[in-house]
């Protein structure tokens, strides 16, 4: 067991044991490999990145849908002020180290003869420059359509390379289409069979990866897993969410990125709104158009060995996507369990600060998606998660009692308690602002003792405790020294305890009655406290701990933004034998089970297995997700 109050040599010791780990299965980690691979020209036949960056944080620029053409606007598009944009945002990645930049495809709107007005300008820029073909690429005269790649100074229609240790996938969404052949040919007439014969419903003007290069997009994945190299795709056209834009056959590539835990990240243009979506641990980004509106879009993508970090300039937003470590991990570590993400998982759901997993009747489950204010359910682990129509607001848990068939949640931004009986319908059975004639103030968890009956719920800010049997029966409160906030309670071992966050503190309620407490403090190397932070910071900051399968489990608010500089990974979720343990130090780092830059919040146990969910502080929506701690014992 690792002491909590470890110096700086201890998360070199961690990283060192993560990365013999992942060397032993296929997993991320970081190498230089040569760059020839099939498909993709000698470097002296192309300006690409040469690979000065490898083992370290790098950027690199992405544009996408220039789209340039001198002609009057239409709609949103200003598509002759994009020579104006382009050559602002190629001074401005001149300032800038960058590995290379990559234009995603649709560099023109039409007329071969503008990529004569756009190349000399992307030509000044200092980094290499990689292009990924887009249907508009191709609005040419037929007998043109095949010096595209040339002109835009491509090695072929796709290709790989490698940056850094990680390998870069350029696809040609082009590859079977409409647009990219001239009338009459072999391929504009394989494209329109192809199209009729699955009878694809997603318009034209989009297109699929063929079989060839399918077969050539396994090929370099299966050799960059085994090279232990993490992969980014760059394509025109979307796959992920599911949007008019996407390639035809977008299910089945996705199904081949999700086969390799070494795929990342997929980046895109064409839907010059933008988009960003996480599925099977793959973030999936589309970047908005630069051509659209007055106001201009690119980024700059940093990539390190834990995360993805968009800024986005002009009308791109900034993204901070936590790179996670392939799970499904068959105990190397020693500790007793199997670890994988639950939920979302394959379902189309997209959660934003999801922070609580419960269950209902028989094998229903329901995820407290608090930023998007709704309850998410789905009536078994293998079904779809539906929304709720409940209107809530910044609720934070729920409970289902099977004592009256009851469902028993906090509405936190409404001040209220409120009880139901179908999550399908909007229809609230009885609610309450205040319990023992004390008001409800954001109340948070709610949690129910099942050998009693009792449903106990906590005001975060007061420390008032309530108990209670059902809305207005049976109702009494008491003043639990949580000493600050408190965002959970907890039942272990048919105990109650109030989880005091910003004193790191957890409080046996011994006897609600009398009322008597013992009170158990974390250990805290640094005597400073707050609502959140970070473990060289503030100490723990709990946020939660649940007893499971022989060890306590508890969870910390860390984030960036309140770690000022300091690491906010460290301890950010952890076990421990015995309460005793928690006030001595004598706790386990499991932080690394959680992805970097995830802030870890409710706990719930169920059989044999123990949820977490994890939400992005900094960037909601961005790997939010349910994680499922499976015990191997």
């Amino acid at each position: 067991m690792h002491l909590a109050r470890f110096t700086p040599e201890r998360k070199i010791f961690i990283r060192r044991i993560q990365m013999a780990l992942l060397a032993m299965l296929p997993m991320l980690t970081f190498g230089e490999v040569d760059f020839e691979r099939q498909c993709c020209p000698s470097t002296s036949a192309t300006e690409l990145p040469n690979s000065q960056h490898a083992d370290q944080s790098y950027a690199f620029g992405a544009i996408a849908d220039c789209q340039y053409c001198d002609v009057n606007s239409t709609g949103l598009r200003r598509y002759a002020l994009s020579k104006e944009k382009l050559a602002d945002c190629v001074a401005d990645f001149n300032t800038m180290d960058l590995a290379f930049v990559t234009h995603l495809g649709d560099f023109i709107d039409r007329d071969f003869a503008n990529f004569d007005v756009v190349n000399p300008i992307f030509a000044k820029l200092k980094a290499p420059k990689v292009h990924v073909l887009g249907n508009h690429d191709f609005s040419v005269a037929d007998h043109l359509k095949k010096d595209v790649p040339a002109k835009l100074g491509m090695p072929s229609k796709y290709f790989d390379f490698e940056e850094g240790g990680w390998r870069y996938v350029i696809l040609d969404g082009n590859d079977v289409s409409f647009h990219a052949y001239p009338k009459g040919s072999a391929e504009a007439q394989a494209a329109a069979d192809y199209y009729q014969n699955k009878q694809i419903k997603s318009p034209k003007w989009n297109g699929a990866i063929g079989a060839q290069q399918l077969a050539w997009l396994k090929t370099v994945i299966e050799k960059a897993q085994g090279d232990n190299e993490p992969v980014i795709l760059f394509c025109h056209f979307p796959v992920y969410p599911e949007n008019n834009h996407n390639l035809w056959n977008a299910k089945e590539v996705i199904a081949l990125l999700e086969s390799y835990p070494c795929v990342k990240a997929y980046i895109n243009g064409h839907n010059h709104h933008g988009n960003y979506g996480m599925k099977g641990g793959i973030h999936y980004v589309t970047l908005k158009g630069m051509v659209d509106t007055e106001t201009t879009s690119y980024a700059v993508i940093k990539v390190d060995d834990d995360s993805i970090d968009i800024t986005g300039y002009g009308r791109e937003q900034n993204r901070s996507l936590p790179i996670s470590l392939p799970v499904d991990l068959a105990d190397p570590t020693g500790l007793g369990l199997e670890v994988t993400t639950y939920a979302p998982g394959r379902d189309p759901a997209q959660f934003k600060w999801p922070t609580h997993m419960a269950f209902g009747p028989d094998d229903q489950e329901i995820v407290t998606d608090l930023k998007n204010s709704r309850f998410m359910y789905r009536d078994s682990p293998g079904g779809t998660f539906e929304q709720s129509p409940l209107s809530v607001s910044g609720q934070h848990s729920l409970v289902y009692n099977p004592a009256d068939g009851l469902y028993y949640a906090n509405d936190t931004e409404n001040h209220r308690i409120i009880a139901f009986a179908d999550l399908s319908s909007g229809t609230i059975t009885a609610q309450t602002n205040s319990i023992a004639g004390v008001p409800l103030k954001r109340p948070h968890d709610i949690v129910l003792d099942p050998a009693t009956g009792w449903i106990y719920a906590i005001n975060p800010n007061s420390g008032h405790v309530f108990r209670f049997t059902a809305i207005g029966e049976n109702e009494s409160v008491i003043s639990v020294p949580v000493q600050g906030y408190a965002r959970a309670l907890t039942f272990a071992n048919g105990k109650l305890y109030a989880i005091g966050s910003s004193k790191g503190r957890i409080v046996e309620i011994v006897d609600w009655d009398t009322p008597t407490f013992k009170v158990y403090d974390s250990f805290d190397p640094t005597g400073s406290r707050g609502p959140a932070g970070a473990w060289a910071k503030t100490g723990l900051v709990l946020n939660d701990a649940e007893f499971f399968d022989g060890f306590w489990y508890a969870t910390s608010y860390f984030t960036k933004s309140y770690a000022s500089g300091t690491d906010s990974d460290e301890n950010k979720f952890i076990r421990f034998k015995t309460l005793d343990d928690l006030v001595s130090g004598d706790w386990t780092d499991l932080s690394h089970l959680v992805p970097r830059g995830m802030t870890p919040y409710y706990l719930t146990v169920k059989e044999g297995n123990l949820y977490l969910a994890i939400f992005n502080h900094e960037s909601p929506g961005s790997g939010d997700s349910i994680l499922q701690f499976t015990s191997l014992r």
